[in-house]
């Protein structure tokens, strides 16, 4: 492992409509374990089972598994060390006051029309230390059509977690 944070495994709530693993997940694992779950089947006890192994863990939700990994969140305590959140679908919206204070990543692609870019403000307003990251080019499949992008903002957000910054300034420069 390369990662400055090499104990951390990553729990992987997948869709339930989930075909396979996801090709980021297989990348993930290179340098880190990761574990995948169906969303519907997991609750508590499951991840209790699973969690001594991992030692403590980010839980990664990814579309209809958004809602899943925050409950779990929640519930896990100090075991869960961050939570990111992949084109989440969460309808509705959870209360700011229930969500999770651990960091978060939000991972939205700018082409989904699922879960558009506009609805960033809305979940960031539902989850107060989320860092929303657009991946450009990317529909509600990013984990699939921007494999080697999303892995590394994951890998930094992994390595970093309560130090990962989101820049207010752009980079880009206008004539």
């Amino acid at each position: 492992m390369t990662d400055v944070c090499t104990g951390v495994a990553a729990l992987w709530l997948l869709p339930d409509d989930a075909a396979d693993v996801s090709p980021l997940a297989v990348r993930l694992a290179q340098d880190h374990r990761v574990v995948t779950l169906a969303a519907s089947s997991t609750d508590v006890r499951a991840v209790a089972a699973v969690s001594p192994q991992l030692g403590q863990f980010v839980l990664i939700g990814q579309s209809s598994g958004a809602e899943a990994a925050l409950a779990l969140a929640r519930a896990m305590g100090e075991a869960c060390a961050a939570l990111i959140l992949i084109a989440p679908v969460l309808a509705p919206l959870p209360p700011a006051e229930g969500a999770p204070d651990m960091p978060i990543l939000l991972l939205l692609g700018t082409e989904d029309t699922r879960v558009p870019p506009s609805a960033a403000a809305a979940l960031c307003a539902a989850l107060p230390r989320a860092h929303p990251i657009f991946i450009y080019g990317a529909g509600h499949a990013l984990d699939r059509e921007r494999v080697e992008a999303v892995a590394a903002v994951v890998r930094d957000f992994i390595a970093r977690r309560d130090k990962f910054i989101v820049r207010d300034a752009s980079d880009l420069l206008y004539p």
